[in-house]
């Protein structure tokens, strides 16, 4: 596993624990069962995790909400502003 796809997995799973904490099942599709929600094996996920598979697609929809790139919708918006940096000491 590269650094980029740690970096993007860690910063998913803050997301959906700040977005959710209390949604342990997504977590559980995320960190556990990833490989089968790509594969569209949902049946099987459901199965697995004991779970009505709607329950199942309703923590997939948590999940689909989530930003891969989350700095980018703040850097966007400032394109028209310098790219100086200043840095302030106290």
């Amino acid at each position: 596993m590269g650094l980029a796809h740690a970096i993007l997995r860690e910063c998913l799973l803050l997301q959906l624990k700040a977005f959710d904490p209390q949604n342990t099942l997504a977590s559980r599709l995320f960190s556990e069962h990833l490989k089968q929600v790509q594969a569209n094996q949902l049946k099987e996920v459901a199965r697995a995790l004991n779970r009505p598979i709607e329950v199942v697609k309703r923590a997939l929809d948590v999940i689909k909400k989530l930003d891969p790139r989350p700095g980018c919708a703040t850097t966007r918006r400032s394109r028209g502003l310098s790219n100086r940096m200043f840095i302030f000491e106290k």
